[in-house]
């Protein structure tokens, strides 16, 4: 049981801290987003031999090796109609990116939505894994999936990234 003296303690340091919080700026993200028309998309290579795949439901764990994701989310993209592409290295996954055509997307570093307009894409969270950083994957993945879906007939893809992400500023910039 607290003594009113730790109480008093323990109420003036949390007070101090609410305080502090509510006087600080608040920190802005900024998001570039980035519009390919896909009518010249380039040819980028990985400098290793890379194997790009769709993932499905049975999948999905995998990507877990790439990075610590919420899994039912991941279904929950599966079930709406988007497609992980991953890229694998001698069989063992090293990337991995969604790809959405149809509805709302949430661009979550801006906190804002945005409704795909008819052969509009987004290619959105995109991961490498850490042992596989360097190897242009993310380019190479990039312009594979814009080729793909400009023989389907879509003629805008959007990509987004913070401000602070140069690296994949760099491969956006890389794929075109």
């Amino acid at each position: 049981m607290y003594s009113w003296r730790k109480l008093a303690y323990h109420s003036r340091r949390n007070f101090k801290t609410l305080r502090r919080v509510a006087t600080q700026r608040p920190r802005i993200e900024v998001t570039y987003n980035y519009r390919h028309d896909m009518r010249a998309v380039p040819t980028v290579d990985a400098l290793v031999d890379c194997e790009l795949k769709i993932l499905g439901m049975d999948d999905m764990p995998l990507l877990l090796e790439v990075w610590n994701v919420p899994l039912d989310k991941m279904y929950q993209r599966l079930r709406r109609g988007d497609k992980c592409y991953s890229g694998f290295i001698q069989g063992r996954i090293a990337h991995y990116q969604w790809v959405q055509t149809t509805g709302r997307h949430h661009i979550q570093p801006a906190g804002r939505h945005m409704i795909l307009k008819p052969n509009h894409l987004v290619i959105y969270h995109v991961r490498v894994a850490d042992w596989a950083r360097g190897q242009h994957l993310y380019p190479y993945a990039n312009t594979v999936i814009l080729r793909e879906f400009a023989q389907r007939g879509y003629t805008t893809a959007w990509v987004y990234t913070t401000a602070s992400n140069l690296a994949s500023q760099k491969g956006i910039e890389r794929a075109g």
